[in-house]
């Protein structure tokens, strides 16, 4: 479940459990929608359109919904929806034609959409491996600050995803082109969902 956004502008809280879309992204103690927040919403919907998940809505069997994928992706997509991104419509706009999956030494998963202008490449991953000169435009000021906030995260116990993208004129041949000279979004901050009690 996501619970904390950060961009360079500003940090939202966002409430609810589970898959079900109750619950609000909170900023300055106000709930606000992606037309109010351009910041929040660039972030949320990258790190949407980066997901092989689907989040089903809920239904008798399964009250706060279900999940088909990986649920920390579903978790990037219920965090769009909150904000009144619809992941559907996301993917329609920018439809994928390259991915290049996650794997245990990049530490991050890229994809590229199709975009009227061109391709829009996503990059999400472990800040660790994200914030990286080699990854991240070496001159974006706000780096810095992404390490220390995602540092903050971790320290109460959220699992924290960086987020980064650029504009393409053609699509990447491999991941390298297309990990590199990103502008970074943002970071999310995930709990995992409570475990229930074990039996006395």
């Amino acid at each position: 479940v996501v619970q904390r956004v950060w961009t360079p502008q500003s940090e939202a809280v966002i409430s609810g459990t589970g898959y079900g879309l109750d619950g609000d992204v909170i900023r300055d103690a106000g709930v606000v929608r992606a037309s109010d927040a351009a910041d929040l919403s660039a972030l949320l919907q990258a790190a949407a359109l980066c997901t092989d998940a689907t989040v089903q809505p809920p239904d008798p069997e399964h009250p706060e919904g279900h999940v088909l994928g990986d649920p920390t992706e579903a978790a990037l997509i219920v965090a769009a929806q909150k904000l009144g991104l619809r992941h559907s419509a996301l993917v329609d706009a920018s439809p994928r034609v390259a991915e290049f999956p996650f794997d245990s030494v990049r530490k991050r998963m890229t994809t590229v959409h199709r975009q009227p202008s061109g391709y829009l490449v996503v990059c999400k991953g472990a800040p660790e491996f994200l914030l990286d000169s080699d990854v991240i435009l070496a001159e974006d000021p706000a780096v810095r600050a992404a390490s220390t906030k995602a540092n903050e995260y971790a320290s109460a116990g959220l699992r924290v995803l960086a987020v980064a993208v650029k504009e393409s004129g053609d699509p990447p041949a491999t991941a390298g082109e297309a990990e590199s000279n990103l502008h970074l979004l943002g970071l999310v901050g995930m709990a995992d969902p409570a475990k229930p009690s074990a039996p006395a």
